[in-house]
């Protein structure tokens, strides 16, 4: 029977280099799970963001599209919204600090609306406007302002 010996040298490199490949793909696994969260998929977008507006054009949107507004008791958020659906469906919401809806639409396919609204803050805080896709192609524009 053959016998394979080893040296000292390459059993003292075999477990660094294990421990750094397990520490590697741990680590990739975290930042994996991490950019799940609130990702949503767009293919085709023409996009255009900057406070108080978003524009986004697209041949497919699924997924929740999260912007922050902080707003204070009192003042009034002033939205003009506009979608084009040209397939699936298209949520947009307003989100208190307090994780309930203040504001909904809902636009399915074959609608193209223009409208806005006016909301009355009642509480201080983190408002959330998301706007999700449900697997949808088309369009849509948000602009706002607090007074």
């Amino acid at each position: 029977m053959t016998r394979v010996h080893w040296s000292r040298r390459a059993n003292r490199r075999h477990p660094a280099l294990l421990y750094r490949g397990w520490l590697l793909l741990l680590l990739g696994l975290g930042l994996a799970l991490l950019s799940c969260g609130s990702e949503f998929t767009c293919r085709g977008c023409v996009e255009n963001v900057k406070p108080g507006h978003v524009l986004y054009r697209y041949h497919f949107f699924s997924g929740p599209f999260t912007r922050t507004v902080n707003a204070s008791d009192g003042q009034t958020l002033k939205m003009d919204y506009a979608a084009t659906v040209e397939q699936g469906t298209l949520d947009m919401r307003l989100v208190n600090p307090g994780g309930e809806a203040v504001w909904q639409e809902t636009f399915d396919t074959g609608e193209d609306v223009a409208s806005s609204t006016q909301i009355d803050i009642q509480q201080n805080g983190r408002y959330q406007l998301v706007v999700e896709g449900h697997e949808t192609r088309g369009s849509f524009q948000i602009d706002w302002q607090l007074n």
